[in-house]
C-alpha cells in the first residue's frame, strides 16, 4: 500500500514542527492509488487495493530549543 510519511522538527518545549510530507508509492499493480497500477481493463475496485496505508510520523530532529513560537511567548506556544 502507498503511504505518507510526514517529518517534523521536535522542540524543548514539546511542540512539533512539520518539516515535510513525502509520498511513498509502493509500486504495486494492484494498488489503485500506485503509478504502477496496471492499465488493462480489470475489476479495480474489487482487485485492486483503494485506499492509502496511515501517515507515519517521524521526527526527523531534536532541537534543544523551544518552538519560534514559545521562544516568542505567545500563550501556549501557538
Amino acid at each position: 500500500m502507498c503511504y505518507n510519511i510526514i517529518t517534523y522538527v521536535h522542540y524543548s518545549c514539546g511542540h512539533r514542527v512539520n518539516t515535510g510530507y513525502h509520498r511513498i508509492d509502493c509500486n504495486g499493480r494492484n494498488c489503485s492509488l500506485s503509478q504502477m497500477h496496471r492499465r488493462d481493463e480489470h475489476d479495480c475496485q474489487s482487485t485492486c487495493r483503494q485506499n492509502m496505508m496511515a501517515d507515519q510520523h517521524v521526527i526527523m530532529e531534536q532541537n534543544p530549543n523551544p518552538c519560534d513560537a514559545c521562544a516568542a511567548g505567545m500563550p501556549n506556544g501557538h
